[in-house]
């Protein structure tokens, strides 16, 4: 498990240290490009169903529950890793820290709360207290619908608190933090993918959390009484009167909530009771203050994107009324609107990004931009032939 890495490159003209103890991994090396990129998969799957068991009450049995079993395994692995794995020390041009105290130091003062309350497990502690952890193995544990009125509500506001495993995919601003560098020709489009999967993950853990909602457990008495007497009929219960399977409910439950975020609301699913109501309440202020700000992150990604374009327009703004203050005349006018119009607006001066590097960085870097032009002159070949 030792790490193998390269010193790293000088920073503002000082050498970059790489300090390295033993057993110790290279936070971007082989083996934790593999780690990683598991754990990616995993968060995925964490995001998608780990709302859709809280809300629409699917628990993972037999083998689904072994896959469930074995990531929460390598959550509590990867918290061991953590402290055998370096980090970029961004404070200093200290480079890749791999010293065992500072690593474990940098940890505990950062990740490592979150990491540990993320990991708790708290599905498994569920199962022991409804006497149903051997039978999720097994893959014959009864509908939970079946437990008593007072302990099914109880089951599922403590179901609730499985969510907490959502703070692992904060691991994945980590780890894009960790590979920016290897992920830098696609950086551009990284925060417009990021908005738009958390678009998508908000839609999903609200509908999910107004299906739990809507479940028969979270009616009052007075609430039974005027459905039996047909005064008010809830989404979920014509639902399940027209025989509707879960995921065609979810759905439903879904659509709910993307048109309450988005504050479209045709009404034909509306909250009638008074648990629904609240928690309507809160998706309607937190959902449509979070779809706003995600709307408007990425409409300035966006802008930020489309800068080389601008840049264009504006410099051709400026040649049009150059044109027509010096009242230029057609014959010169059309050519010189047409340089500048075929001419590449950069959104970078290469003579200050150049002036920004270290010596031995800026020596490789403009090699390599006139290596053509360098083996073309005679007065290099020598140099060149050392190399």
């Amino acid at each position: 498990m030792a790490s193998v890495a390269a010193r790293a490159p000088e920073i503002n003209g000082s050498s970059s240290v790489l300090i390295r103890s033993q057993a110790m991994l290279h936070p971007t090396g082989t083996f934790r490009r593999a780690w990683d990129c598991v754990g990616a998969a995993i968060l995925v799957y964490l995001a998608v169903m780990l709302p859709y068991r809280v809300g629409v009450g699917v628990p993972a049995q037999g083998g689904w529950y072994a896959i469930e079993f074995l990531q929460d395994v390598y959550f509590v692995l990867d918290i061991v890793l953590n402290f055998f794995t370096g980090f970029e020390d961004t404070s200093t041009a200290a480079g890749i820290v791999l010293d065992r105290r500072s690593v474990c130091r940098n940890y505990l003062t950062g990740w490592f709360t979150i990491d540990v309350v993320s990991t708790l497990p708290i599905d498994m502690i569920e199962r022991l207290v409804s006497d149903q952890f051997v039978c999720s193995w097994r893959g014959t544990c009864p509908d939970v619908g079946t437990s008593p009125g007072q302990l099914l509500r109880l089951l599922k506001v403590f179901r609730l608190l499985r969510l907490v495993k959502l703070l692992r995919l904060l691991r994945l601003s980590r780890l894009l933090d960790r590979y920016q560098d290897q992920l830098f020709a696609v950086g551009h489009l990284i925060p417009i993918l990021k908005q738009v999967c958390i678009i998508f993950l908000l839609a999903h853990v609200v509908g999910c959390l107004f299906y739990l909602f809507s479940g028969e457990e979270f009616l009052s008495d007075e609430e039974r009484a005027a459905i039996h007497a047909g005064r008010i009929t809830p989404w979920l219960a014509a639902d399940v009167g027209r025989n509707l399977s879960n995921s065609q409910r979810y759905l439903n439950a879904l659509y709910w909530s993307v048109t309450t975020m988005t504050t479209v609301g045709f009404g034909d699913i509306s909250p009638t009771t008074h648990a629904e109501r609240a928690f309507a309440v809160v998706a309607m202020i937190g959902g449509t203050y979070m779809f706003g700000i995600i709307v408007a992150t990425i409409s300035a990604v966006l802008s930020n994107v489309q800068r080389k374009e601008e840049l264009h327009d504006r410099k051709m703004d400026a040649v049009r009324w150059f044109v027509r203050d010096a009242r230029l005349p057609f014959q010169l006018r059309m050519p010189l609107i047409a340089f500048f119009r075929r001419q590449v607006v950069r959104v970078y001066d290469a003579r200050d990004l150049l002036d920004e590097l270290p010596f031995q960085l800026r020596h490789d870097t403009l090699r390599h931009l006139y290596e053509n032009v360098l083996d073309r002159m005679p007065l290099f070949a020598g140099d060149r032939e050392e190399q």
